[in-house]
Order: structure tokens, then sequence, then C-alpha cells
């Protein structure tokens, strides 16, 4: 048997991909943002930072050390067994929420540390 040159015309009919059937596959959920750190309060500067041990470390050490803040953890602090007893709420332990964004407010702070929206704070016991 003696080989046909092929033309351009079969190549082109032999290259051609054959298309897979459509598989119906369920639609990629989209990644889950990894979200922000809780801003909490300096007690000493009154800012906000994601991580207020690390900050007072570095810039409150004095004053924390004064108050007992930085008190290091003994074997007996860890071996401590019963249950601990939490201390009751006082009006300035209750947490408050901003309407507009969500962030954690302490009772009669205006305006909103985090996106400045005025509060109004009459009627609130």
């Amino acid at each position: 048997m003696k080989n046909k040159p092929e033309t351009p015309e079969v190549k082109a009919n032999l290259v051609e991909p054959v298309k897979p059937a459509e598989v119906k596959t369920k639609a990629a959920k989209p990644e889950k943002k990894r979200g922000h750190y809780a801003q909490k309060e300096c007690p000493y500067c009154h800012k906000h930072f994601g991580n207020v041990k690390n900050h007072i470390l570095l810039v409150h050490k004095v004053e924390a050390e004064a108050d007992g803040r930085l008190k290091e953890l003994t074997k007996e602090d860890l071996i401590k067994t019963g249950p601990k007893q939490p201390a009751p709420l006082t009006p300035e332990d209750k947490i408050y929420y901003c309407i507009e964004c969500r962030a954690k407010l302490r009772k009669g702070e205006n305006p909103c540390w985090h996106c400045g929206a005025q509060l109004i704070w009459e009627g609130i016991e």
C-alpha cells in the first residue's frame, strides 16, 4: 500500500480536538477572607489595637508593672483548682455596639471610634 500525501484539509480534520461532553459541576464557592483581629482598647492611652498585650509590653511596660498587670504566672497559679467566680457586671463593663459598623463601644463614647458616627445615648441605663 502506498501512503497518500496528506492535503492541508485532511490535516485540519485530524488535528481538531474532540469536545468533551459538558459535565454539570457545582459552582466553586469564593474563598473566605481572613477577618481582622477584634480591636481592643488600651487601658492607658485609650487607643484601639488588635494585640493590646503586645502594645502594653512595648509602650506602657513601667505603668503595667506598677499596676500588676504584667504579673508572671507561677506553677501554683496554673495548678489551682476550683471554679472561678466571675465578677458581677458593672455598667462600665457592659458591651455596647455601634449602630452603623457594629464596633464595640463603652457607654457614652461619642463619636464611634471606628466609623465616626454620632451616637445618641439618651434612655440607656
